[in-house]
Protein backbone atom coordinates (compact mmCIF):
# COMPACT_ATOMS: atom_id res chain seq x y z
CA UNK A 1 0.00 0.00 0.00
CA UNK A 2 2.87 2.36 0.73
CA UNK A 3 4.23 1.78 -2.73
CA UNK A 4 0.84 2.52 -4.29
CA UNK A 5 0.58 5.79 -2.42
CA UNK A 6 4.08 6.71 -3.51
CA UNK A 7 3.14 5.87 -7.07
CA UNK A 8 0.03 7.94 -6.69
CA UNK A 9 2.06 10.89 -5.50
CA UNK A 10 4.49 10.45 -8.32
CA UNK A 11 1.69 10.27 -10.82
CA UNK A 12 -0.03 13.33 -9.36
CA UNK A 13 3.25 15.20 -9.31
CA UNK A 14 3.93 14.25 -12.88
CA UNK A 15 0.45 15.33 -13.93
CA UNK A 16 0.85 18.68 -12.20
CA UNK A 17 4.30 19.13 -13.72
CA UNK A 18 3.00 18.24 -17.15
CA UNK A 19 0.13 20.66 -16.71
CA UNK A 20 2.55 23.39 -15.73
CA UNK A 21 4.85 22.64 -18.61
CA UNK A 22 2.11 22.06 -21.13
CA UNK A 23 -0.33 24.82 -20.16
CA UNK A 24 0.89 27.29 -17.57
CA UNK A 25 4.35 27.82 -19.00
CA UNK A 26 3.15 28.53 -22.56
CA UNK A 27 0.50 30.83 -21.16
CA UNK A 28 3.12 32.60 -19.09
CA UNK A 29 5.48 32.83 -22.03
CA UNK A 30 2.68 34.01 -24.30
CA UNK A 31 1.59 36.54 -21.72
CA UNK A 32 5.13 37.77 -21.24
CA UNK A 33 5.65 38.04 -24.97
CA UNK A 34 2.32 39.81 -25.35
CA UNK A 35 3.24 42.23 -22.56
CA UNK A 36 6.62 42.90 -24.18
CA UNK A 37 5.06 43.44 -27.61
CA UNK A 38 2.33 45.62 -26.16
CA UNK A 39 4.88 47.73 -24.28
CA UNK A 40 7.06 47.97 -27.40
CA UNK A 41 4.13 49.00 -29.56
CA UNK A 42 2.96 51.50 -26.97
CA UNK A 43 6.43 53.04 -27.04
CA UNK A 44 6.28 53.16 -30.82
CA UNK A 45 2.80 54.67 -30.71
CA UNK A 46 3.90 57.23 -28.13
CA UNK A 47 7.00 58.11 -30.18
CA UNK A 48 4.96 58.36 -33.38
CA UNK A 49 2.36 60.47 -31.62
CA UNK A 50 5.04 62.82 -30.32
CA UNK A 51 6.54 63.17 -33.79
CA UNK A 52 3.09 63.76 -35.27
CA UNK A 53 2.26 66.29 -32.57
CA UNK A 54 5.53 68.16 -33.17
CA UNK A 55 5.05 68.07 -36.93
CA UNK A 56 1.46 69.25 -36.58
CA UNK A 57 2.50 72.07 -34.24
CA UNK A 58 5.21 73.16 -36.67
CA UNK A 59 2.78 72.99 -39.58
CA UNK A 60 0.21 75.07 -37.69
CA UNK A 61 2.89 77.64 -36.85
CA UNK A 62 4.14 77.69 -40.45
CA UNK A 63 0.60 78.03 -41.80
CA UNK A 64 -0.08 80.84 -39.34
CA UNK A 65 3.07 82.70 -40.37
CA UNK A 66 2.33 82.22 -44.07
CA UNK A 67 -1.21 83.43 -43.48
CA UNK A 68 0.01 86.51 -41.63
CA UNK A 69 2.56 87.25 -44.37
CA UNK A 70 -0.08 86.88 -47.10
CA UNK A 71 -2.49 89.07 -45.14
CA UNK A 72 0.21 91.73 -44.66
CA UNK A 73 1.09 91.61 -48.36
CA UNK A 74 -2.59 92.10 -49.25
CA UNK A 75 -2.83 95.08 -46.89
CA UNK A 76 0.27 96.66 -48.42
CA UNK A 77 -0.96 95.95 -51.97
CA UNK A 78 -4.32 97.50 -51.15
CA UNK A 79 -2.63 100.53 -49.64
CA UNK A 80 -0.36 101.04 -52.68
CA UNK A 81 -3.18 100.53 -55.18
CA UNK A 82 -5.25 103.13 -53.32
CA UNK A 83 -2.34 105.59 -53.50
CA UNK A 84 -1.88 104.92 -57.23
CA UNK A 85 -5.57 105.62 -57.79
CA UNK A 86 -5.18 108.83 -55.79
CA UNK A 87 -2.16 109.91 -57.87
CA UNK A 88 -4.01 109.13 -61.11
CA UNK A 89 -6.88 111.35 -59.97
CA UNK A 90 -4.45 114.25 -59.43
CA UNK A 91 -2.75 113.68 -62.79
CA UNK A 92 -6.11 113.76 -64.57
CA UNK A 93 -7.37 116.92 -62.85
CA UNK A 94 -8.28 119.80 -65.14
CA UNK A 95 -5.76 122.22 -63.62
CA UNK A 96 -2.83 119.78 -64.08
CA UNK A 97 -3.80 118.79 -67.63
CA UNK A 98 -4.21 122.44 -68.66
CA UNK A 99 -0.86 123.46 -67.12
CA UNK A 100 1.05 120.57 -68.73
CA UNK A 101 -0.38 121.36 -72.16
CA UNK A 102 0.14 125.13 -71.84
CA UNK A 103 3.71 124.71 -70.52
CA UNK A 104 4.76 122.73 -73.61
CA UNK A 105 3.14 125.32 -75.88
CA UNK A 106 4.84 128.18 -74.06
CA UNK A 107 8.23 126.47 -74.20
CA UNK A 108 7.84 125.94 -77.94
CA UNK A 109 6.95 129.63 -78.38
CA UNK A 110 9.82 130.87 -76.16
CA UNK A 111 12.65 129.14 -78.00
CA UNK A 112 13.78 126.44 -80.39
CA UNK A 113 12.44 122.98 -79.65
CA UNK A 114 16.02 121.73 -79.52
CA UNK A 115 17.02 123.87 -76.54
CA UNK A 116 19.07 121.63 -74.25
CA UNK A 117 18.24 120.84 -70.66
CA UNK A 118 21.37 122.72 -69.59
CA UNK A 119 20.31 125.85 -71.44
CA UNK A 120 16.81 125.60 -69.99
CA UNK A 121 18.18 125.25 -66.47
CA UNK A 122 20.41 128.27 -66.98
CA UNK A 123 17.39 130.22 -68.17
CA UNK A 124 15.50 129.60 -64.91
CA UNK A 125 18.77 129.91 -62.94
CA UNK A 126 18.63 128.33 -59.49
CA UNK A 127 14.86 128.45 -59.03
CA UNK A 128 14.12 125.34 -61.14
CA UNK A 129 10.53 126.49 -61.28
CA UNK A 130 9.37 128.86 -64.01
CA UNK A 131 6.53 130.01 -61.73
CA UNK A 132 4.09 130.45 -64.63
CA UNK A 133 1.47 128.05 -63.20
CA UNK A 134 0.49 129.25 -59.70
CA UNK A 135 -2.92 127.53 -59.83
CA UNK A 136 -1.28 124.19 -60.54
CA UNK A 137 1.24 124.67 -57.73
CA UNK A 138 -1.50 125.68 -55.32
CA UNK A 139 -3.45 122.58 -56.30
CA UNK A 140 -0.47 120.31 -55.64
CA UNK A 141 0.23 121.88 -52.26
CA UNK A 142 -3.40 121.38 -51.27
CA UNK A 143 -3.16 117.67 -52.08
CA UNK A 144 0.03 117.20 -50.04
CA UNK A 145 -1.43 119.19 -47.14
CA UNK A 146 -4.59 117.07 -47.11
CA UNK A 147 -2.82 113.72 -47.50
CA UNK A 148 -1.15 111.89 -44.61
CA UNK A 149 0.88 109.81 -47.05
CA UNK A 150 2.51 111.93 -49.76
CA UNK A 151 5.54 114.13 -49.06
CA UNK A 152 6.00 115.75 -52.47
CA UNK A 153 4.36 116.14 -55.88
CA UNK A 154 5.56 117.67 -59.11
CA UNK A 155 4.87 117.25 -62.80
CA UNK A 156 6.47 117.98 -66.15
CA UNK A 157 5.33 118.78 -69.64
CA UNK A 158 5.70 116.38 -72.56
CA UNK A 159 9.34 117.37 -73.02
CA UNK A 160 10.20 116.43 -69.43
CA UNK A 161 10.64 119.99 -68.10
CA UNK A 162 9.21 120.86 -64.70
CA UNK A 163 5.89 122.71 -64.72
CA UNK A 164 4.71 122.86 -61.09
CA UNK A 165 5.94 121.38 -57.81
CA UNK A 166 5.53 121.42 -54.05
CA UNK A 167 9.30 121.17 -53.34
CA UNK A 168 12.35 122.30 -55.28
CA UNK A 169 13.88 119.48 -57.32
CA UNK A 170 17.54 118.81 -58.03
CA UNK A 171 16.93 118.94 -61.80
CA UNK A 172 14.68 121.03 -63.99
CA UNK A 173 14.63 118.49 -66.81
CA UNK A 174 13.36 114.97 -65.98
CA UNK A 175 13.03 113.23 -69.35
CA UNK A 176 16.36 111.43 -68.91
CA UNK A 177 15.24 109.84 -65.61
CA UNK A 178 14.20 106.17 -65.65
CA UNK A 179 10.97 106.80 -63.71
CA UNK A 180 9.96 109.43 -66.26
CA UNK A 181 10.68 107.15 -69.22
CA UNK A 182 8.81 104.24 -67.60
CA UNK A 183 5.72 106.32 -66.80
CA UNK A 184 5.75 107.97 -70.24
CA UNK A 185 5.93 104.57 -71.96
CA UNK A 186 3.64 102.48 -69.74
CA UNK A 187 1.35 105.10 -68.24
CA UNK A 188 2.50 104.49 -64.66
CA UNK A 189 5.60 103.50 -62.72
CA UNK A 190 6.25 102.52 -59.10
CA UNK A 191 9.85 102.84 -57.95
CA UNK A 192 11.93 101.10 -55.31
CA UNK A 193 12.32 102.32 -51.73
CA UNK A 194 14.87 105.15 -51.72
CA UNK A 195 15.76 108.23 -49.72
CA UNK A 196 14.31 111.31 -51.38
CA UNK A 197 16.58 114.28 -50.70
CA UNK A 198 14.14 116.99 -51.70
CA UNK A 199 11.33 115.52 -49.56
CA UNK A 200 13.69 114.37 -46.81
CA UNK A 201 12.01 110.96 -46.35
CA UNK A 202 12.45 107.31 -47.24
CA UNK A 203 9.88 106.84 -49.92
CA UNK A 204 8.46 105.08 -52.95
CA UNK A 205 7.89 107.06 -56.14
CA UNK A 206 4.56 106.71 -57.92
CA UNK A 207 4.77 108.31 -61.37
CA UNK A 208 1.71 108.77 -63.58
CA UNK A 209 1.52 109.93 -67.17
CA UNK A 210 -0.67 112.99 -67.72
CA UNK A 211 -3.02 112.30 -70.63
CA UNK A 212 -5.36 114.55 -72.56
CA UNK A 213 -8.93 113.48 -71.76
CA UNK A 214 -10.66 111.93 -74.72
CA UNK A 215 -7.86 111.17 -77.18
CA UNK A 216 -5.38 110.17 -74.43
CA UNK A 217 -2.59 112.26 -75.93
CA UNK A 218 0.42 112.21 -73.53
CA UNK A 219 1.02 115.67 -72.10
CA UNK A 220 3.55 115.07 -69.31
CA UNK A 221 4.37 113.01 -66.23
CA UNK A 222 3.47 113.55 -62.60
CA UNK A 223 5.75 112.18 -59.88
CA UNK A 224 4.45 111.69 -56.36
CA UNK A 225 6.71 110.84 -53.41
CA UNK A 226 4.98 108.39 -51.08
CA UNK A 227 6.56 108.20 -47.61
CA UNK A 228 7.00 104.55 -46.56
CA UNK A 229 6.09 105.16 -42.90
CA UNK A 230 2.47 104.01 -43.42
CA UNK A 231 3.75 100.82 -45.10
CA UNK A 232 6.15 100.27 -42.19
CA UNK A 233 3.25 100.64 -39.74
CA UNK A 234 1.32 97.90 -41.58
CA UNK A 235 4.33 95.59 -41.38
CA UNK A 236 4.96 96.44 -37.72
CA UNK A 237 1.33 95.71 -36.84
CA UNK A 238 1.59 92.28 -38.47
CA UNK A 239 4.93 91.55 -36.78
Amino acid sequence: MIQVRRGSRSLRTELVFNALVGVALPVALTGGMAFFLLTYHLDLIDSSFERSRTALTNEIARTDLVGRADDTARHIDTFLVSRIVEAKAWASSEVVVAAARAAAEKRAADGPAGTSAGEAEERVEARQNPGHWPRAESYLRQQVASSPYFAEIFFTDRNGFNVAMTNSTSDFMQADEEWWKAAWTRGASVGAVEYDKSAGVWSVDISIRIDQPGDREPLGVMKTVLAIEPVQKIADAAA
